[in-house]
């Protein structure tokens, strides 16, 4: 019995630090957009861009995906769709969360969005589908699937695996 009571100290305290010393989902004001949530990947590094040579720093978290993978709000919001050459399609939502901060998230290489009919979403609503293949519509500039996310607090960006 002790021996049990030990191993499960052990995997809590082995839980807790992967959470605290990695990019995994570690948020409770929000949730994660997908089931499975990944880990968050080039938040804040420098990097070139294929599409013209420039270069600068991706405040956003890119999580690999599958195509097709089922994205849900991650809080409580106002739903547009966005489009551009390097977003592709896009989802933006804006809310506020229960301390009265105002909280933007924007997804980018969608396959395919649902748009809601009352223009709101509530947190954990289906919004869309990842895509993200170079080749596909709606990809934008993508080199592969993943689901890029721009999460901002305040109009400042923040890595939303860590809000």
């Amino acid at each position: 019995m002790d021996f049990i009571n030990i191993l499960k100290d052990v995997v809590s305290e082995q839980a807790v630090t992967l959470i605290t010393e990695g990019q995994s989902w570690s948020s409770t004001k929000i949730s994660s957009p997908l089931k499975n949530s990944g880990r968050c990947n080039n938040y804040h590094q420098y990097r070139s861009y294929y599409h013209n040579g420039s270069g600068g720093y991706h405040d956003a978290c890119d999580t690999p995906t599958s195509v097709g993978t089922a994205l849900f709000a991650p809080h409580d919001g106002d739903f547009s769709e966005s489009s551009s050459s390097s977003c592709g399609n896009g989802i933006t939502i804006k809310g506020i969360d229960g301390d009265g901060k105002k909280l933007h998230s924007g997804f980018c290489h969608l396959r395919s969005r649902e748009v809601p009919q009352s223009g709101k979403v509530k947190k954990g609503d289906l919004i869309g589908f990842t895509g993200g293949k170079s080749n596909e519509p709606g990809a934008g500039n993508s080199s592969g699937p993943h689901l890029h996310w721009t999460f901002k607090v305040n109009g400042t960006k923040t890595n939303p695996y860590t809000y």
